[in-house]
């Protein structure tokens, strides 16, 4: 029997990329505007205006300087947000973690640009 504690070789493998706080504006179904809390090569956490179930996939374009990002994502987990990400509004908003799901080169290239910026960013963690 295993252990419950044990990670799984998948989420130890999540957690090792350096995540950096960036706020871009992103785009969910076209539609449904949020920004962009962090990032990594392998996810995202975006602020948005609407929940999403955990396991959905969707669609999100990251609104960069050089250019938009279209990546297809998996909804990790979906919280509703409270203190200073919290937008000025009356609506509840939602930090939605994302996992990237097979990136194209040129997506695959254009986040490892974003991330290797050092202008105003911060490396929160490296997981």
């Amino acid at each position: 029997m295993a252990d419950p504690k044990s990670e799984s070789p998948r989420k130890a493998e999540r957690r090792r990329a350096e995540r950096v706080r960036l706020t871009l504006p992103v785009r969910v179904n076209v539609t449904n505007k949020g920004s962009l809390v962090d990032l990594s090569e392998g996810g995202a956490l975006l602020l948005l205006g609407r929940s999403y179930d955990p396991g959905k996939q969707i669609p999100v374009a990251i609104e960069a300087q050089t250019g938009t990002i279209h990546l297809a994502a998996r909804v990790v987990r979906c919280t509703p947000t409270t203190g200073p990400t919290q937008p000025a509004t009356d609506e509840t908003a939602y930090h939605v973690a994302v996992e990237f799901l097979a990136l194209p080169p040129g997506a695959a290239d254009a986040l490892r640009q974003l991330l290797g910026q050092d202008d105003g960013r911060t490396v929160l963690w490296n997981r």
